[in-house]
């Protein structure tokens, strides 16, 4: 069975959730509009983004979409805001407990 036919979560997902949560810790900025966005101070291309999780470039960007989705970030043409770190900490935790 191929994996993006399994149930089983990609754990490219819950990588990415726990890169994005370092990234904010290390280069967060709150909003000023609302305390609880995070906005992610260093700016990464995704094929950068990818290459530090060790995907490619149009996985990144599927699971950073499906995360706006879910109103765990919002991608903006300078960077990525981090929404709701709850909910990323989830992905990130329900994951890789798998």
């Amino acid at each position: 069975m191929v994996w993006w036919k399994t149930s089983t979560p990609c754990p490219c997902r819950a990588r990415l959730a726990k890169q994005l949560l370092h990234l904010v810790r290390s280069y967060g900025i709150a909003s000023l509009s609302d305390a609880s966005e995070v906005r992610i101070g260093l700016q990464l291309a995704q094929e950068e983004l990818a290459q530090l999780l060790g995907a490619s470039r149009q996985r990144v960007n599927q699971e950073l979409k499906a995360m706006e989705r879910e109103n765990a970030i919002r991608i903006e043409p300078g960077g990525l805001v981090v929404r709701n770190r709850a909910i990323l900490m989830r992905i990130s935790e329900a994951e890789t407990d798998k």
